[in-house]
């Protein structure tokens, strides 16, 4: 699997730790969904991830500082 494309799927719930054992994944998209709770460290696994796409979701801070440049546009009311 190198491309995975979730967004506007009205997803719920927090992404999974496993997401990182997708190591051939090049492109990821999760944005625009109702995805919660915090984003797991293994997703800086995907070391030949070229193109990620994760705003518009519920995702609490701290973020990976892999990622942390493409996660915007949270709604972080509901963060601890």
């Amino acid at each position: 699997l190198t491309s995975l494309d979730l967004g506007s799927n009205q997803l719920t719930g927090s992404i999974p730790d496993e997401i990182g054992n997708l190591t051939n994944l090049i492109y990821l998209a999760l944005s625009d969904n109702q995805l919660t709770g915090s984003i797991p460290e293994s997703i800086c696994n995907l070391n030949q991830l070229d193109g990620i796409d994760i705003w518009g979701n519920q995702l609490c801070p701290p973020y990976p500082s892999c990622v942390e440049d493409y996660v915007e546009n949270q709604d972080t009311s509901d963060c601890p």
